[in-house]
């Protein structure tokens, strides 16, 4: 068990004085893509193979990458996460493009975006090493709950492919993942937000939004994270970070 009495505690640190101030948590809250298996890296593979093409039309790259952060950003808010709103994203990008240069969309694009949601919904979801033992080891202590967001079968698909939905009490796909959202699943689930902790790769909408409901937060800090989940975490002696979802098992 941790001490969480400092600000932003990163594990491991023996200087500190783990024996108090230890949080007896009942409820752990889980989030799912880039914290049990790799998501950033199937998008950017799908990202590049529509930037290739576009370039190959005689389009910037960068230019149109930019175009497509916008247009994928403002999906995000109006569609929701997952492989359609990233096609809905990339025919805004294709038509923007198109239009300007007086080119037509056929078969040939419609079935290239096709393809690219496809491959993004079916990436295989294969659970980071330690995963498995990990929610072994945690299962036995703490009612698990599968936290994500997107596109519902989706998701849920992910989950099954993974082989991981045994381990947790209940999946919750959300549209979103805001501080109001941690606030609505305190009172539906009748959660103690001082014995729940939310595990999770994203500052943005894993951590800070579950500390300012009332929760504990563990940060899973990855290499690599989406530019639209970047966030500067919270000032609160609510977190810690670890660099592997296996340290779990030291710190809970």
């Amino acid at each position: 068990m941790l001490n969480f009495s400092d600000s932003h505690l990163e594990y491991p640190c023996s200087t500190r004085d783990t024996k108090s101030n230890k949080k007896q948590f009942e409820v752990v809250l889980i989030d799912a893509d880039d914290t049990l298996w790799e998501n950033y890296f199937y998008f950017e593979q799908a990202r590049n193979t529509f930037l290739n093409f576009m370039e190959k039309q005689g389009f910037d790259r960068e230019n149109v990458n930019y175009y497509l952060n916008h247009f994928d950003t403002k999906r995000l808010e109006e569609i929701g996460f997952g492989s359609n709103g990233f096609k809905k994203a990339m025919e805004f990008t294709l038509s923007q493009f198109y239009n300007e240069s007086k080119k037509e969309i056929g078969t040939t694009e419609l079935k290239l975006l096709e393809k690219i949601k496809t491959f993004i919904y079916n990436q295989p979801s294969i659970p980071y090493p330690g995963v498995k033992e990990t929610l072994e080891y945690l299962k036995r202590k703490y009612k698990l709950i599968l936290l994500t967001k997107g596109e519902e079968k989706e998701q849920l698909n992910k989950v099954e492919r993974s082989g991981l939905s045994r381990f947790f009490n209940s999946s919750i796909v959300l549209n979103d993942k805001k501080e109001e959202h941690y606030r609505e699943l305190i009172v539906s689930l009748k959660l103690n937000p001082e014995k729940t902790v939310m595990v999770g790769n994203s500052p943005k909408s894993d951590i800070n939004p579950a500390v300012k409901a009332g929760m504990y937060g563990i940060l899973i800090q990855r290499e690599t994270q989406w530019e639209y989940e970047e966030e500067e975490l919270i000032d609160s002696d609510r977190i810690i970070i670890i660099r592997s979802f296996k340290e779990l098992k030291n710190v809970l």
